[in-house]
């Protein structure tokens, strides 16, 4: 993979992140920033602005093992709505649950323990648990890559920009 870093702006606590064409279901090049999740208990999160246009833009953030094992909470629109998606990517199989935001700006986050990985956004004021899933299926056990690890990070899909908003990622 390829870095773009031309993609990638930070002013004042704000990351500005320009899209491409790719997706995290792409073996090359998506617009993924990311760190390594080095312990079980960890929080990734970023209050997002993002006011998507067009169906197929989507920006928020992601637990990636490789282009077929990850899980992503992101902001998007369909059918002219705006949504909050969790898509939990494993091998062929994959499936989403979608919320409804009225805001354009939300606040998303991920965080884990020994055995899980949890999902939860905020949307006036309002938080909701989206989600969890177990984290041994980004295992490299369990993938079958040649990838050692889980990757923690923020993602930007389509011809469109976001911005990540006091992008945080620590252990606990």
């Amino acid at each position: 993979r390829c870095r773009h870093d031309e993609l990638v702006k930070s002013e004042n606590n704000t990351l500005s992140v320009q899209g491409n064409d790719k997706t995290l279901d792409d073996i090359s090049d998506p617009v993924y920033i990311c760190a390594r999740q080095s312990e079980y208990s960890f929080e990734l999160s970023s209050t997002l602005d993002f006011s998507p246009k067009n169906e197929g833009q989507e920006a928020g953030l992601s637990m990636l093992s490789d282009n077929m094992h990850h899980f992503d909470l992101f902001k998007t629109v369909r059918d002219g709505n705006p949504l909050i998606v969790l898509r939990k990517r494993i091998d062929d199989i994959c499936t989403e649950e979608t919320f409804d935001v009225t805001s354009d700006t939300v606040h998303l986050k991920i965080s884990g323990d020994e055995t899980k990985y949890y999902f939860n956004f905020t949307d006036q004021e309002k938080t909701i648990n989206a989600g969890w899933t177990f984290n041994k299926h980004l295992s490299s056990s369990c993938t079958s890559s040649a990838n050692t690890g889980a990757m923690a990070g923020l993602f930007v899909v389509g011809d469109c920009q976001a911005a990540f908003i006091n992008p945080l990622y620590h252990n606990e």
